[in-house]
């Protein structure tokens, strides 16, 4: 699977620090009934439930990678980062899920009342 660059909160996630902007997903499978996923920027191998909150396995915040890659084969993911190979088991992916979530959902309700607020400014005007 691959995607654009997409701005924070334009498609439903935003991230714990403001100096990522751009979610980028590389790769995503699915392993043991979750999801993990591989992303350029940052350069990280989250993973997830229910496709709504993502946790950390790993995150390499360096920068953007164009060799991030996924793989789930007999119970065990590996994850291609440029010149790292990773090796995860389930038992690794549903540890992580102990910690804080590193994307979650964008409500974007300060958004929706700006936008109604201004359809309304502009449907006043004569």
């Amino acid at each position: 699977m691959r995607s654009l660059p997409v701005r924070r909160g334009e498609r439903g996630f935003i991230f714990p620090k403001p100096a990522y902007r751009l979610a980028q997903f590389a790769s995503l499978v699915g392993l043991g009934g979750h999801y993990v996923g591989g992303l350029n920027f940052p350069t990280a191998i989250v993973a997830s439930k229910d496709l709504r909150y993502w946790y950390t396995l790993y995150l390499n915040g360096s920068g953007y990678s164009h060799f991030v890659e996924v793989a789930a084969q007999g119970g065990k993911l590996f994850a291609a980062m440029g010149s790292e190979l990773l090796v995860f088991t389930l038992k690794d992916v549903e540890a992580a899920f102990a910690g804080e979530p590193f994307l979650r959902p964008y409500g974007a309700h300060l958004d929706r009342v700006r936008g109604t607020l201004f359809l309304l400014k502009r449907l006043a005007r004569p």
